[in-house]
C-alpha cells in the first residue's frame, strides 16, 4: 500500500465538511497558508509573538521568493505553548472525517525565523522552545493525532558545525514522542544535509522530488530500513497538469524496494493553487487546481501498486465534484 498526503490543507477548516465528498487522501495535513501566515501562526503557537519587542523585519523564506515579518524577541523572555488554534482545526477535521496531522515549524527553521543579530543569538533560544515542542508532541498525542509534520526547510541550507549538531540535539530529544513525526525539507535538495536528515530520529521524511529528482535514489540509499520515506513529487506551485507516466516510470524502482514504506505526496503545500476553476469559463484543460493535484496523487498511487496504469491516463479539466471522489470511488477516466 501507498500512503497519500498533502503538505498543506486543501480547504479552510470552516469548510472541511465539504471536502469529503469531493476528494479524500489518507492524510489531510492542517496548515495555515502562505508563508506569512505559517510563521504568524507558528510564533503565535510558541508565544514568540507575546514576547516580541515590536521591531520586525521583511524577510524572504528561502527560496520560495515569498516573504514574512521576522520578529525580534525581548530579551529574558517566558515562552508558552498556545495550542487552541490547532486543537480546533484538529476536532474540525476529526468531524469531517479525516485522518490528519498538523504542520508546524521545526526547532530550527523556527529559530531561523526571528529576526537576530546572528546564529549564536537564534541558537540561545533553543532551549527554550524544546520543552514546548515536548508539550506540544504531549498535547497532539491526547488529542489521539498520528502524525505531525515538522517543516524543516532550513535543512535545503548550507548549515555550519553547530547548525548540523543542533539539528541532531534537538530531534533526540523529541524521539520518545507519543505521536509520528515527519520530517518535511521543500524548496530544493538536501545536498551535504541529506546525511543528517536521513539519521534524524523521526518515524518519516519528506523531499522534493520535483525541485531535485537526483537526490531520490541518495535519500533511498541512505535512508534507514524503518523510515519513511515521503516524496512530493506533484509541483504545488504550477498550475500545469503532471505527467503520470513519466513518474510511474520513474518511481517504480522505488515502490518496489520501499513498499508500504513509499508515501506521495505534493512538493510542498497547496496553497498556491485555485481550489476550483474560474469562474469565468476559461479554458482549464490544460490546467490542474487543488482537487485535481489530489486526484492524480491517487492516481499514480494506484498505478504504483498495480504495476501500471488499466487504462490509459486521461484525467478530467473541468474540476467538477463528481470528476474528483475517494480513492475507493475513484476510476481512472
Amino acid at each position: 500500500m501507498i500512503t497519500t498526503h498533502t503538505l498543506g490543507q486543501v480547504y479552510n477548516p470552516a469548510s472541511l465538511s465539504k471536502a469529503d465528498a469531493l476528494v479524500h487522501t489518507d492524510l489531510l495535513t492542517l496548515h495555515t497558508g502562505s508563508v506569512s501566515e505559517q510563521v504568524a501562526f507558528n510564533h503565535h503557537l510558541f508565544g514568540f509573538d507575546q514576547a516580541c519587542s515590536g521591531s520586525t523585519k521583511c524577510t524572504e523564506w528561502f527560496g520560495s521568493s515569498q516573504y514574512f515579518e521576522a520578529i525580534t524577541p525581548k530579551q529574558d523572555i517566558a515562552l508558552k505553548l498556545n495550542t487552541d488554534a490547532l486543537v480546533e482545526q484538529i476536532k474540525q477535521a476529526d468531524k469531517a472525517g479525516y485522518t490528519c496531522k498538523a504542520s508546524v515549524l521545526g526547532p530550527i527553521s523556527l529559530l531561523w525565523s526571528l529576526n537576530l543579530s546572528d546564529d549564536a543569538e537564534r541558537m540561545s533560544y533553543l532551549d527554550k522552545v524544546m520543552p514546548l515542542y515536548t508539550q506540544l508532541l504531549t498535547e497532539m498525542g491526547e488529542h489521539k493525532l498520528p502524525w505531525i509534520q515538522f517543516d524543516e526547510p532550513m535543512l535545503t541550507q548550507e548549515l555550519s558545525r553547530e547548525w548540523q549538531h543542533a539539528y541532531r540535539t534537538s530531534y533526540f530529544r523529541l524521539q520518545r514522542a507519543p505521536v509520528k513525526v515527519m520530517v518535511a525539507s521543500t524548496y530544493g535538495a538536501l545536498n551535504r544535509n541529506l546525511q543528517i536528515a536521513c539519521q534524524l530520529p523521526v518515524q518519516a521524511i519528506h523531499i522534493d522530488a520535483c525541485t531535485a529528482p537526483e537526490q531520490i535514489l541518495r535519500v533511498v540509499d541512505w535512508l534507514p530500513r524503518h523510515k519513511i520515506l515521503s516524496l512530493g513529487v506533484l509541483s504545488a506551485d504550477d498550475l500545469a497538469k503532471t505527467d503520470l507516466n513519466k513518474w510511474l516510470e520513474k518511481l517504480t524502482p522505488f515502490a518496489n524496494r520501499l513498499k508500504e514504506r513509499l508515501w506521495l505526496a505534493p512538493n510542498m503545500s497547496l496553497q498556491h493553487l485555485p481550489v476550483e476553476s474560474p469562474k469565468d469559463g476559461a479554458n482549464t484543460e490544460q490546467n490542474a487546481f487543488v482537487l485535481q493535484k489530489v486526484r492524480e496523487l491517487i492516481t499514480l498511487a494506484q498505478g504504483l501498486k498495480q504495476g501500471e496504469f488499466k487504462q490509459p491516463v486521461r484525467l478530467p479539466r473541468t474540476n467538477a465534484p463528481v470528476d474528483i471522489q475517494k480513492p475507493a470511488q475513484t476510476q481512472v477516466a
